[in-house]
Parts: structure tokens; C-alpha cells; sequence
């Protein structure tokens, strides 16, 4: 069962003085119950992991029955699509530390929506070179073309993208053909396109990635 001594407390000197949260009730070593301002009360469990394990997202939810959101004080982590679909079917939302504060803004306990992946999928949806596509995570998506290769996508949302942003991301998500940079403003550095080149990874901006999946690109 996943434990620490640090993270339920560094969430809430986070929220001292945030606007949305009129009051914090702390139940158990990494559980918390916030009492909106507006709106009904929610229970959160924090934790801290890079790798989101099925097993420890199981046992949490299977110790506490009545949760509503899982935040996750790591702001870049992999968690599986399958750990995603068994929150999602149990009415209880995961996410960073601004995905938990965007949470606190509503007035219920619904699944709290991923803005970036809806806008994307949206948009994979409407393309008529694409068959159909999975999401892997929370960051990679397999893309099936029709009448061309099928890609790995990884979405990023940095302001810039650096070599660094690269490389983090081969280290935490493993294989991808192609990043596509959501975040509209920021730059793709050339460091990160040296990189890329290496490792044989494209990198776009979202609107020349739409284009390139007419063409015969990919692996």
C-alpha cells in the first residue's frame, strides 16, 4: 500500500491560499477531504510516483471506497490506459497538482475531463487518413492509418521543447515515432531536433503533424 510522509503536507501548504478550497480535513496518512467553497466535498489521496503501477492504484482504491480524485505531486508520470479506464469506471479522477486545483474550481465530483487528450483525439477523429487509434498512457497514442504505416504519437505540452524533453520522454514512455507538440506557443528547439534525428523521432507543432499524417511517414 502506497504511504509517505511528506506529499499530503506539501499539498496542503499548496492550498493555503487557494480561493476554491474553504477548508482541508486531513483523514489518514496520504488522504485528505477539501470542503469547496462551492460545491460538495471530495476526498483526494496524494502521492508522489513517476511510474503509476496498476497494483498500488488497486490497492489504494480498494482501501478507500469513497475517493474522488488521486493527485499526483509528480508533474510528468506514465500511467497505462488500463489504470486510466478502471479509475474512470469507478467515478474517481487522477492527475497533477493543476489538474487537482481544476478539480477543487467545479462544483461536483465528476471525472474531471483531459482538455489536451479530448482536443487531440478530437482532431484524430476528424482526419480521414485515420483508421482508428488506442491511447497507450497518458502521453502515447497509436495511431492506425489507412493505407499507411501505423505511428506511436506522444503528446508534450512544454512551452519549449528541449533535448532534454526528448530524451525524458524515450526514458519514462519508451518507444514513440512522433511528438507533437500541444502546447500552441513555445518553440522546438534545435537541440531537441538533433536529438530526434538520432533516435529517428519527428517532432511537430499540431497543425504540421494533421498535415504529415497523409504522407508516407512513420515506421
Amino acid at each position: 500500500m502506497y504511504s509517505d510522509d511528506w506529499s499530503k503536507n506539501f499539498l496542503i501548504e499548496k492550498l493555503k491560499d487557494f480561493n476554491s478550497a474553504k477548508k482541508i480535513i486531513s483523514i489518514d496518512q496520504n488522504l485528505i477531504e477539501i470542503e469547496r467553497k462551492k460545491g460538495i466535498n471530495f476526498h483526494s489521496f496524494i502521492l508522489s510516483l513517476e511510474i503509476v503501477e496498476h497494483e498500488k492504484i488497486e490497492e489504494i482504491c480498494e482501501k478507500y471506497s469513497d475517493l474522488n480524485f488521486i493527485v499526483n505531486i509528480k508533474k510528468q508520470y506514465n500511467i497505462s490506459a488500463k489504470t486510466t479506464k478502471f479509475l474512470n469506471d469507478k467515478n474517481i479522477s487522477f492527475g497533477s497538482l493543476g489538474d487537482f486545483m481544476r478539480y477543487c474550481n467545479e462544483r461536483d465530483n465528476n471525472i474531471l475531463i483531459d482538455k489536451e487528450f479530448s482536443f487531440v483525439s478530437r482532431g484524430l477523429r476528424q482526419h480521414d487518413k485515420v483508421k482508428n487509434f488506442e491511447r497507450l498512457d497518458n502521453r502515447r497514442i497509436k495511431v492506425t492509418r489507412i493505407g499507411l504505416p501505423t505511428i506511436v504519437v506522444i503528446m508534450i505540452n512544454d512551452y519549449d521543447i528541449t533535448a532534454e524533453s526528448i530524451r525524458f520522454a524515450v526514458d519514462l514512455y519508451g518507444d514513440f515515432h512522433v511528438v507533437v507538440k500541444t502546447n500552441p506557443n513555445g518553440s522546438i528547439t534545435d537541440q531537441a531536433i538533433v536529438v530526434g534525428d538520432k533516435l529517428k523521432i519527428d517532432i511537430c507543432k499540431w497543425g504540421i503533424f494533421l498535415g504529415k499524417l497523409n504522407s508516407k511517414w512513420g515506421k
